[in-house]
């Protein structure tokens, strides 16, 4: 299906929800620089709802499948906001300081990722408790983003599919590897 252009300002991440195949974008409003995430129904192609999260969340948008709900970055004000996307009715935050920047999930581990663009560093949360687990150092200030093949990278996308999480600086070509196995 195709949304037409006009309805939307400024999307900056998408996401689906693979159970109902909802398509979900971070739209950033022009004037009022206020942010939404928009539910876009998969069958008609046309806009179902406008949540708004806020003032000035970066483009992080992840959805939890298990759970069906979706996590916004608030980089203003360091948490990650969790938006019930199948009801499109609560929401509350996670904090975590800094400046987050970036969301993933890894669904099978029942983790997730949250970059830290101010600081070296990537969170990881109990995707369940929504609790922070670890701080995982890395090279320097950095994004994240879930790929098709079902890594995780951190900074710039890697471009090789293997079990591992990547971690890079945003300002130079470094990839690290973090493991899925910080679980304390």
């Amino acid at each position: 299906f195709l949304v037409p252009e006009e309805d939307f300002d400024s999307i900056t991440d998408v996401t689906v929800d693979p159970t109902t195949g909802t398509l979900y974008a971070l739209e950033e409003g022009p004037a009022d620089r206020s942010t939404r995430v928009v539910a876009i129904d998969p069958k008609g192609g046309s806009v179902a709802a406008r949540i708004d999260v806020g003032v000035d969340p970066t483009a992080g948008l992840t959805l939890d499948p298990v759970r069906g709900l979706l996590l916004v970055t608030d980089h203003t004000a360091g948490r990650v906001l969790v938006v019930d996307g199948r009801a499109t009715l609560d929401i509350h935050a996670i904090e975590v300081s800094g400046c987050p920047a970036g969301v993933a999930i890894d669904a099978a581990a029942d983790r997730v990722f949250v970059a830290d663009a101010c600081g070296a560093r990537v969170w990881v949360l109990d995707a369940a408790t929504e609790r922070v687990l670890a701080e995982v150092p890395i090279a320097g200030p950095a994004m994240v983003k879930a790929t098709i093949s079902g890594t995780i990278s951190v900074g710039a996308p890697c471009s090789r599919a293997t079990s591992g999480k990547y971690a890079s600086n945003a300002s130079s070509p470094s990839i690290e590897t973090i493991s899925t196995a910080c679980r304390t």
